[in-house]
């Protein structure tokens, strides 16, 4: 399994060096609401390569716009799948297990209207077969950015750190943001304040050095994010995104995996499962964190659609956001990602009102 940052830097190389380029424009069949498009490839040695290291790929577009948040993976059993998403400004975004296995699974948020472009690949040099790319498209929700430099004089973060800047947006009680901080030419080091000042803090939650924040409002009100750099060398651009979603209602289960708990037949993890009745049109989204072990989510749908995460929350946490395209139980399975690994758990289960 590779960190963030090794999956990007091989994303970044890898890209750098493709030949006989053939995109495949994904039209909006992808709509906003939870439509899924399903797309039966094949990599063959006639398809194009990467200088870097020969292996096959595809590549398709699709249109996203600002504030959708859209589901990518890339399944196959004939072998190792490898994915590679492109923003329309440049951003990276890569993953080899996240879908577990050989599978590979990607949840991004389009700050930006435009084509994304997906490539398909596999992980070694001289692997084909067929393959099957899924794309979900999630509804909508606002998004602010803000653009700033940390020079030489900017000011440096209370109690001493790396230099920062002030800014602030509005919130109402129970939204859910996600926010991001990246930056190409420094560490950055997110801090996100309540109007009560409760605070929350993140450093490589984001793709390599970048830094991302997952909060629910617990208050209405003026907000406030510090976008620091890490240390006291940090300088340059910076960008900081907010997307925020509709209120939604959150509860907390906490639960510890032990040797007495049931394993999975597949690889002999422990699990213990929680049970979620959803309405169709519902977003939802599940956090497992673990100071014990690292955390595997797994979910199952009313009618037999398996989905999964290992790292998204950051570290070795795990995230999942759903939307429910069919009423009933959801199954929600709170995993390890390694046989044997036991400890305390967190269940956030984040859900939004039916369709609007």
């Amino acid at each position: 399994m590779e960190s963030q940052t090794t999956a990007r830097s091989r994303a970044t190389s890898r890209w750098s060096f493709c030949v006989g380029l053939l995109v495949m424009v994904l039209a909006p069949a992808v709509a906003a609401g939870g439509e899924t498009k399903v797309i039966e490839g094949e990599l063959t040695e006639d398809d194009s390569r990467l200088i870097t290291d020969q292996s096959y790929y595809d590549e398709y577009a699709f249109p996203a716009k600002a504030g959708q948040t859209v589901r990518i993976d890339l399944m196959s059993d004939d072998l190792d799948a490898y994915l590679i998403v492109h923003s329309p400004s440049g951003e990276i975004f890569s993953d080899d297990d996240g879908g577990r296995r050989r599978n590979s699974r990607l949840t991004v948020t389009a700050y930006e209207d435009g084509q994304w472009r997906i490539i398909a690949n596999a992980f070694s040099e001289g692997e084909t077969g067929a393959y099957r790319l899924t794309i979900t498209v999630f509804k909508e929700a606002s998004v602010e950015q803000f653009r700033g430099t940390l020079e030489a004089d900017t000011q440096r973060r209370p109690g001493g750190g790396g230099r920062y800047h002030s800014h602030t947006f509005e919130a109402a009680e129970g939204d859910r943001l996600e926010i991001l901080m990246v930056s190409d030419d420094f560490d950055t080091f997110l801090t996100v304040l309540s109007p009560s000042g409760e605070s929350w803090t993140d450093d490589d939650g984001g793709e390599g050095t970048n830094s991302k924040l997952l909060v629910v409002t617990d208050e209405a009100g003026t907000w406030e994010i510090w976008a620091c750099a890490l240390d006291d060398e940090g300088m340059g651009d910076y960008v900081v995104r907010v997307l925020k979603r509709g209120p939604m209602t959150t509860r907390t289960v906490t639960g510890t995996l032990d040797s007495d708990d049931p394993k999975l037949l597949t690889d002999g993890t422990y699990y213990e499962e929680h049970e979620l009745e959803l309405e169709e049109g519902q977003t939802v989204e599940l956090t497992l964190t673990s100071d014990d072990f690292d955390a595997y989510l797994i979910v199952h749908s009313p009618d037999g659609e398996v989905l999964s995460d290992d790292d998204g929350a950051g570290g070795m946490n795990s995230r999942l956001l759903i939307f429910a395209d069919a009423e009933g139980t959801w199954r929600v399975f709170a995993n390890t990602y390694e046989a044997g690994e036991t400890g305390d758990y967190e269940l956030t289960i984040s859900t939004s009102e039916g369709e609007q």
